[in-house]
């Protein structure tokens, strides 16, 4: 009975998870009026086809384009209207310019943006497709600002910094956001924009935080032998004496070069050394392991820098 009763309740609830995203804007597609709408996860129409451009949602929101005013919407059979590229004289669509939509399909960000990093090259996303980060750009020459829209909270920034440092591949923190002011790199809270770590470091090699920790080269500085460890209220560490960034933190670990000998070894987030320069080229920890070259090898070692695998090439 009490089998039969758990199937009733599983077969019940299968509709609702089949089709929770129903009703919902998840895929952007091209209407017969040459614009860009959203269907959902059934192919149900959701949002009309209202802008020149879309792209997919990511969580809540979506990257959106509308046409500047007085330009024609294309209307020949490949959708190019008389707008020609000055690059190869092709003609191509006006995009227009760029904002941000709710799933309403409405501006949370108007279309006043000349330009933005996003997310629509293959499975690639700025910092995550639902956890990342739009960054969009307004401005030429020695007039751009940058400014960023994070997914998770809706937060924008507006344009309030000279560049926004982002990793276009891969993760990022979920509380700190590289930004670049006068020339120097900080941080900056993802959902208030308010700078959490001055803005005091060289911008030439930007790292992310992972976990409690990044590494930043002050502005000044030799950035080959300069580096220091910083945690998420400033403090600066000193790291050993010749050493540069290799790597990131990843299981409390970063991989570092040492400047004079060109090999690699780790150190912990204190600064000091857990894996003296041994190898000639290493990696990020991952579930206990590295991987480094002791060439022609591949070798596998643990945190204590034990030899755990060998392949030889």
């Amino acid at each position: 009975m009490k089998r039969s009763l758990f199937c009733l309740i599983v077969l019940c609830l299968m509709p609702l998870a089949a089709f929770a995203g129903e009703g919902k804007p998840l895929y952007a597609v091209k209407d017969d009026n040459g614009l860009w709408g959203y269907i959902d996860c059934r192919g149900n129409p959701v949002i009309p086809g209202t802008f020149s451009w879309a792209e997919d949602f990511r969580g809540d929101y979506a990257l959106a384009c509308a046409y500047p005013e007085g330009i024609r919407i294309p209307d020949n059979e490949e959708g190019q209207a008389g707008v020609i590229d000055p690059d190869d004289g092709k003609r191509m669509p006006p995009e227009g310019l760029y904002g941000v939509i709710d799933t309403r399909g409405r501006w949370v960000v108007p279309p006043v943006c000349s330009d933005v990093l996003s997310s629509n090259e293959g499975s690639c996303y700025a910092g995550g497709r639902d956890t990342g980060v739009y960054w969009f750009t307004e401005g030429t020459g020695d007039q751009i600002k940058q400014g960023f829209f994070d997914i998770p909270s809706g937060f924008f920034s507006g344009m309030a910094y000279d560049r926004v440092a982002v990793s276009f591949y891969g993760g990022m923190d979920a509380e700190l956001i590289g930004v670049i002011m006068d020339g120097k790199l900080g941080f900056a809270n993802r959902t208030t924009g308010e700078i959490v770590i001055p803005c005091r470091y060289s911008p030439a090699d930007i790292r992310d935080f992972r976990g409690d920790f990044c590494m930043v080269v002050p502005i000044g500085a030799d950035d080959e032998d300069a580096w220091l460890v910083i945690d998420r209220t400033g403090r600066e560490i000193p790291m050993p004496e010749n050493c540069c960034a290799g790597g990131d933190f990843h299981e409390g670990l970063a991989a570092v070069r040492d400047t004079e000998t060109d090999l690699y070894g780790y150190i912990d987030e204190e600064g000091r050394f857990v894996i003296g320069p041994q190898y000639t080229r290493a990696y990020d920890f991952s579930e206990g392991l590295a991987r480094i070259y002791l060439y022609p090898d591949v070798v596998f070692v643990d945190r204590e820098g034990n030899e755990r695998y060998r392949f030889t090439q």
